[in-house]
């Protein structure tokens, strides 16, 4: 939706430590990991397929 720029969620994920992180199989293709970090008021939830990442959810 464009509410959040690129550097808004790189300088979230700079701050992040082990304890926000978490990750898990994909429901629908288990062989591709979901992460999720939660920082700050921050919901971020992504994956990687070579080379993009693709964003699922970004939202505090």
């Amino acid at each position: 939706m464009g509410l959040v720029t690129a550097e808004q969620i790189c300088d979230v994920l700079k701050r992040c430590q082990e304890q926000d992180h978490q990750s898990s199989p994909h429901h629908h293709a288990p062989s591709i990991e979901v992460h999720i970090i939660q920082r700050d008021g921050w919901y971020i939830k992504f994956y990687f397929v070579d080379p993009d990442t693709v964003f699922i959810s970004v939202h505090q």
